[in-house]
């Protein structure tokens, strides 16, 4: 018994490469020297390996995935054009942090979304002017924001999806004629008692 244990060790140890020969199997194989794609090996005058490499072609984009625009659209300043909101084509893939309401001055107080706890339409003081976009955020103390104008369901959409940057109080002596027009005429900001709920 013991006679075989000690051949299976000597076979064994003869089917090993010894010292200083393993390099040998690290040879290129004739059809890589056919085809050029290793003309060096290992101690050849390189230490890479400069075997192809399986092309894995472009990589695979998720199927909502879209590019970061080239610039995002920054607050407004005075002195720039009307607009009543943030541009959705410069809106950043990423969900925003916060909401900026700027006022004609173009002074602007921003609000993290994750603190929004409502959005909904109530009705304003002057029947003839529409409903008012009212949104609540509950951080430390409770703040309501009401937003009026008309044309305003894009942005009541956009800021229920996190989406909206900021939106803009029309700046004194503004008018357009666009029925159609997106128009911010009165943002209002009010802290909120907790224990009432009112303003």
């Amino acid at each position: 018994m013991d006679d075989d244990v000690e051949d299976k060790v000597i076979v064994m140890n003869l089917n090993r490469p010894k010292h200083g020969q393993s390099d040998r199997f690290n040879h290129p194989s004739p059809g890589e020297l056919a085809d050029g794609s290793q003309l060096y090996g290992p101690g050849r005058g390189r230490t890479s390996d400069l075997r192809p490499q399986p092309d894995t072609g472009p990589e695979a984009k998720e199927p909502d995935y879209q590019p970061p625009p080239r610039k995002s659209d920054p607050l407004p300043k005075p002195g720039d054009a009307y607009r009543a909101h943030a541009r959705f084509l410069n809106r950043l893939s990423s969900d925003q942090k916060l909401i900026h309401f700027v006022d004609k001055e173009c002074w602007c107080e921003g609000y993290a979304y994750s603190d929004l706890r409502r959005v909904r339409w109530v009705k304003g003081d002057n029947p003839a002017a529409g409903p008012v976009l009212e949104l609540r955020f509950v951080e430390a103390e409770i703040t309501e924001v009401r937003v009026e104008g008309r044309n305003l369901e894009d942005i009541h959409h956009w800021i229920s999806e996190g989406a909206m940057p900021w939106v803009w109080e029309q700046p004194e002596g503004f008018r357009t004629r666009d029925d159609n027009a997106v128009v911010i005429t009165r943002i209002t900001i009010h802290p909120v008692d907790r224990e009432t709920g009112r303003r």
